[in-house]
């Protein structure tokens, strides 16, 4: 009697590149851990500035020389749908956008958060909001 071969259905995952206070070791991350998360590495998401306000990052679309240093973090589909919610209420000034990022010297697919409100041009006006460039891109490593 032939054995059937059983397919077994791949569930689908999700990506999401966390570079602030998610990150390991940062005052967020607790919020991951109760949706098991699949920690994939470091990544670089290119041509984007990260700028800090007070105590936490946000980023923007930059230049051509410009990039983030974050965290890319695997879930299943039905952990995915619940930490989104989330995410989504924590993160309510930040626009969750897919983002193509450098991973392993691969480009992958991951969800991120991208700031809802630029930055102004007027130096001095982001100094009075407390807003200042981490010039290296790096959250964990200031500049």
């Amino acid at each position: 009697m032939e054995k059937k071969e059983q397919k077994q259905k791949k569930s689908k995952t999700y990506k999401l590149f966390l570079y602030g206070t998610l990150r390991r070791g940062e005052a967020l991350h607790y919020i991951l851990e109760k949706f098991n998360p699949i920690f994939k590495g470091l990544g670089i998401l290119k041509e984007y500035k990260m700028y800090c306000n007070y105590f936490y990052p946000f980023i923007i679309k930059g230049s051509e020389s410009d990039k983030v240093i974050g965290e890319v973090y695997e879930f299943s589909e039905e952990d995915y749908f619940k930490i989104i919610k989330d995410l989504d209420m924590i993160e309510g000034n930040y626009d969750r956008t897919i983002v193509t990022i450098e991973l392993n010297q691969k480009n992958i697919k991951a969800e991120t958060y991208i700031s809802k409100y630029p930055v102004d041009k007027d130096i001095e006006k982001n100094v009075e909001l407390g807003i200042r460039l981490i010039k290296n891109g790096d959250w964990k490593k200031g500049d």
